[in-house]
């Protein structure tokens, strides 16, 4: 509370040790902040009183009713730019009923971050993880540190990539059910990102033993591919489904025929630069797609037919979404 620095937003406020007192690198004690009257005669008003200031102020006129009644005016000057505006200021509250969707609640979570750094889909469902007491990123950092330091080249993959393909395999499950235990009809799949705000703690715990499990099949066909690091592959974004991809196929081990029928898909999207721009779209129709067209030889795969492959490009071709 110096006069100099009332209204000065930058000096107004400064800390001092746990004991209150300073002292230079010698321990002399520079500033010493014991008592009540030792705040007064230094005018300096302790924060934590900043609600509730009515008997610090007695205090303080007290201490300088004989002494300078200058500092009187002094506290009205603090009282009126600062305690006046805490003690006044109106604190936003939204309030959610009981019923309210949990991807309501992560949709106005996001719209009232506006001051601070966007909020990714992941981080999101974090937080609604750990209201049922489920701790989604020390899960996924476990995830991610096997998949990496035994697989390099999945050294890129995302924890919202990760989300992706549980979200891909449990909307495929949710709608084969509905067809009261029909076909799986894929099609029905989706990862957009409402589709993952409204992946349930039990559907995540179901897929994600086996979604890692599928990120590992990745990794030994990228390298049958000859993709041995992460920087080797060229769309990131087309992990997406061809880990859905090969959950999906079963657990054992993927015969030949299917790998070529895979490996098709795969370089067809590659050189045709169809996982270039936005995916999520792309990467539910290919989920469905390919595993359609690996169980049966008569389906037609969109990705194979809309491939556009331009040779001059390949020397011309050199950032990181699109290397080849």
């Amino acid at each position: 509370m110096n006069p100099e620095s009332v209204t000065d937003d930058d000096g107004i406020v400064f800390s001092v040790p746990k004991d209150r007192i300073e002292r230079t690198f010698r321990r002399e004690e520079t500033l010493n902040l014991l008592s009540a009257e030792r705040e007064y005669e230094a005018c300096l008003f302790p924060a934590d009183e900043i609600l509730a200031s009515s008997n610090w102020r007695t205090g303080f006129y007290d201490y300088w009713w004989e002494r300078d009644r200058e500092n009187h005016q002094l506290f009205n000057e603090f009282e009126k730019t600062v305690i006046k505006r805490f003690e006044q200021y109106h604190l936003p509250v939204i309030t959610l009923g009981r019923d309210t969707s949990k991807e309501a609640i992560c949709l106005v979570f996001e719209k009232v971050n506006t001051g601070g750094v966007n909020l990714s889909v992941f981080e999101l469902m974090t937080a609604s993880f750990a209201a049922e007491g489920f701790k989604l990123r020390e899960d996924w950092g476990q995830r991610k540190e096997r998949l990496r330091n035994k697989y390099p080249v999945l050294g890129e993959v995302q924890s919202d990539q990760f989300l992706q393909v549980v979200t891909l395999l449990a909307t495929g499950k949710r709608h084969r059910e509905a067809r009261h235990g029909g076909q799986s009809n894929l099609s029905r799949a989706g990862c957009r990102r409402s589709d993952i705000l409204k992946l349930t703690r039990d559907e995540y715990t179901e897929w994600a033993q086996k979604v890692e499990e599928g990120f590992e099949k990745v990794a030994e066909f990228l390298r049958r591919q000859k993709n041995f690091r992460a920087k080797d592959v060229p769309y990131q974004a087309q992990l997406v489904p061809l880990a859905a991809i090969l959950v999906e196929l079963g657990p054992d081990e993927v015969p030949s025929s299917a790998t070529e029928k895979i490996a098709r898909w795969f370089w067809n999207g590659v050189m045709g630069e169809l996982y270039g721009g936005s995916t999520e779209t792309r990467v539910a129709r290919d989920m469905s797609e390919v595993v359609d067209f690996v169980r049966s030889e008569k389906r037609a795969l969109g990705t194979i037919s809309e491939a556009n492959f331009q040779a001059s490009r390949l020397k011309t071709l050199r950032s990181r979404q699109r290397r080849l």
